[in-house]
C-alpha cells in the first residue's frame, strides 16, 4: 500500500499545480495621429498630444498551460476595432475571438497557427524584465519578450516565443505589461456569446461602423486595425 501512496500523492500534486498559471495586466496606448502634428496652433497641438498620451485602456491576460485569454477590463471605453476578447489554445490549435462592435458581439472561430518570429540581438529592460526583441515580417509588429517568465504568450493572441511578451508594438497601438502575478488557480475559457462570422466579414463590419461614426462626428473617428 505504501508503494502506491507516493505515486498517488505525486499525481495529485501535479494536477493541482497544472491548474495554476499567471494573471497579467497590460496597458494599451495608441499612436499619435499624424494629423495632430500638423496643427499650426502650438498650444492646441500640445493639448491634444497630452490628452492623447493620457488615453490608456487596461487589458487582462490569464494563462495556464497552453491556454490564454486576453480581454479588455472595460469594453465600453475601448477603442473601436480593439474591443477583442481572444482565447488561444496553442496545443489544440484553437483560437476564438469575441469582438464588441458598438454594443453588438461577434464571434470568430479559427485555427491558431504558430507565428514565425525573427529574434534579434537587441535587448532592453522593460518594466524590470530583461527583454529580447522579435519582429514579424519586415518589422510591422514588434514584440519584446522575457525568458524570465517561461510562457509563450502575450497580448492580442500573439505568442510562439520562448517567454512572455512584455511589450507588443503594432502600427496604431502598443500594449505594455503593468503587473504580473503567479496564481495557484486560474480559469481560462473560450468566449461563447455573439454572432458567428468569418474574419473578413468581421473586419468589414468594423470598417462600416467606423465610417458611420466618422460621418456623424465630422471625420474625427478613426478605426484601429486589428
Amino acid at each position: 500500500m505504501k508503494r502506491l501512496l507516493v505515486p498517488i500523492l505525486f499525481l495529485f500534486s501535479f494536477c493541482a499545480f497544472a491548474q495554476g498559471g499567471y494573471e497579467a495586466v497590460y496597458q494599451q496606448t495608441l499612436s499619435l495621429p499624424e494629423e495632430v502634428n500638423q496643427i499650426e496652433d502650438p498650444e492646441m497641438r500640445q493639448t491634444l498630444i497630452d490628452q492623447f498620451s493620457a488615453i490608456k485602456t487596461p487589458y487582462t491576460l490569464s494563462c495556464t498551460g497552453s491556454k490564454s485569454l486576453f480581454k479588455p477590463v472595460n469594453v465600453t471605453k475601448a477603442v473601436l476595432g480593439t474591443r477583442s476578447t481572444i482565447f488561444v489554445d496553442s496545443a489544440s490549435g484553437e483560437k476564438v475571438t469575441q469582438e464588441d462592435v458598438m454594443g453588438k458581439a461577434y464571434l470568430v472561430k479559427e485555427t491558431y497557427v504558430p507565428l514565425k518570429w525573427t529574434v534579434l540581438e537587441e535587448t532592453s529592460v522593460i518594466e524590470g524584465y530583461e527583454c529580447k526583441k522579435a519582429v514579424l515580417g519586415a518589422g510591422e509588429i514588434v514584440a519584446w519578450f522575457t525568458e524570465e517568465v517561461p510562457i509563450g504568450t502575450g497580448p492580442m493572441g500573439y505568442g510562439s516565443l520562448p517567454g512572455l511578451i512584455v511589450k507588443l508594438q503594432m502600427e496604431n497601438m502598443a500594449f505594455t505589461l503593468s503587473s504580473l502575478k503567479e496564481v495557484t488557480k486560474v480559469s481560462v475559457k473560450a468566449p461563447s456569446g455573439g454572432k458567428k462570422v468569418a474574419r473578413d466579414e468581421l473586419e468589414k463590419i468594423i470598417v462600416e461602423k467606423a465610417n458611420q461614426m466618422s460621418e456623424g462626428t465630422g471625420g474625427r473617428v478613426k478605426v484601429v486595425g486589428l
